[in-house]
């Protein structure tokens, strides 16, 4: 989930207020109004509410003393007191963007995202319309207040509702902040499936920003969910390049080279990990080794994997592979371990028949194959093991 919550800054529309300002009730305002908002700049937000007290209790509060109050319970972690503030303000100043916005932060506080994009897209248009700011600084408040608005609908889940909001700011161009705004509009595309409007703006943030490991590994997933296996293993090449990889970031892009037939590859990645690495590790290891042609380096990763968890899998799987490296005898051993730790015993059984067929032991691969009948998912090829051991038996005897 994309975090937005550095990004949203309490926006603090009074810095000075110049004793005897027209927007500003009286003099006597004035002087609370800047004592309050001192308190509030040394870190006392207490002692700004209480300053205000007299101010906010009147029906109609000035702008000033709404927002410094709104501010200050949210420093003092009261979202909900802040919103309350913060409401009412928008309700006797609908028109003000500030009222609309910082509306919108203690929304968010309060983890009511949609409700908070919906006052950002509110506070946008009012900024826009916003006669006391020059051209600027209309625009780019409009470009914070719908970039919030876009974060706070992908946070609520709504994608839809993010893309809508942050398609104005791209289609505008006006963005000085260009790169958090591809990435969360890469981040909302990734979300809807849209993977080719993800790729071409991930593709664009590159461009811009080509040293952001997060940038590449991003471009992979697209890539990962577009089938493009081949382009998502060269970008995390570079991700890599940027960013030291961890081990499990490593070991998916084992897999992925493993997928598109570069076993070579594969192997290289994963003794890069740092020793010592885990009995998943090896097992992928020793595919890797298996389908670049050395049986025996994966038999030596296999048995490094038992050793680390001596389970029925992992067990299994060196039974499997000593039986395809034509080691029938060594293969015996880890078959009947796994064989006597599962209830699913048939292919254990079947290829323990196997073995001792192939190492001339007619009897014993026989009482293995009979065992194996029991296994539907073996029955049929046991029936034909056993075929062929009494074709065997026969040929033998006639001989």
């Amino acid at each position: 989930m994309y975090q937005i919550a550095t990004q949203l800054l309490l926006t603090l529309f009074v810095l000075t207020i110049p004793l005897g300002q027209q927007a500003i009730a009286g003099q006597g305002d004035a002087y609370i109004l800047n004592a309050a908002l001192e308190a509030l700049q040394k870190d006392q937000p207490a002692k700004a509410v209480t300053l205000l007290e007299p101010i906010l209790s009147r029906k109609t509060p000035p702008i000033h003393a709404l927002l410094i109050a709104g501010n200050a319970f949210i420093y003092q972690d009261a979202p909900k007191k802040a919103l309350t503030l913060f409401s009412k303000g928008t309700k006797l100043y609908p028109a003000h963007a500030g009222l609309m916005r910082n509306k919108a932060i203690a929304l968010y506080y309060i983890e009511q995202y949609s409700g908070a994009a919906e006052c950002f897209i509110k506070a946008a248009r009012l900024a826009k319309e916003d006669s006391n700011k020059n051209s600027k600084s209309r625009t780019e408040d409009w470009r914070q207040n719908h970039y919030q608005a876009a974060a706070c609908f992908y946070k609520a889940t709504k994608y839809a509702k993010a893309r809508t909001a942050i398609l104005p700011i791209l289609s505008n161009k006006v963005s000085p902040s260009i790169a958090e705004t591809l990435t969360l509009y890469a981040h909302i595309e990734l979300a809807l499936e849209h993977w080719k409007e993800a790729i071409n703006a991930l593709q664009r943030l590159i461009t811009n920003a080509p040293n952001k490991a997060k940038s590449w590994k991003l471009l992979a997933e697209a890539y990962l969910r577009t089938d493009a296996l081949k382009k998502a293993a060269s970008t995390l090449q570079v991700a890599y390049s940027i960013t030291a990889p961890t081990a499990s970031e490593q070991t998916r892009l084992a897999r992925i080279y493993l997928q598109i037939d570069a076993p070579l590859l594969a192997c290289k990645t994963i003794q890069k990990i740092p020793s010592p690495i885990t009995a998943s590790q090896n097992m992928l290891l020793a595919i890797a080794y298996e389908r670049s042609g050395d049986s025996k380096k994966a038999i030596i990763a296999l048995q490094k994997a038992v050793a680390l968890e001596n389970n029925v899998k992992n067990n299994m799987e060196l039974g499997k592979l000593l039986y395809r490296s034509c080691q029938y005898e060594q293969a015996i051993t880890p078959l009947t371990l796994a064989a006597n730790k599962t209830k699913k015993k048939g292919m254990a059984y079947y290829l323990i028949g196997q073995c001792f067929m192939h190492l001339k032991q007619l009897k014993k691969s026989k009482s293995f194959f009979n065992k194996a009948l029991a296994y539907a998912e073996v029955k049929g090829s046991a029936q034909n093991a056993l075929r062929m051991i009494t074709q065997l038996s026969q040929t033998n005897h006639e001989s």
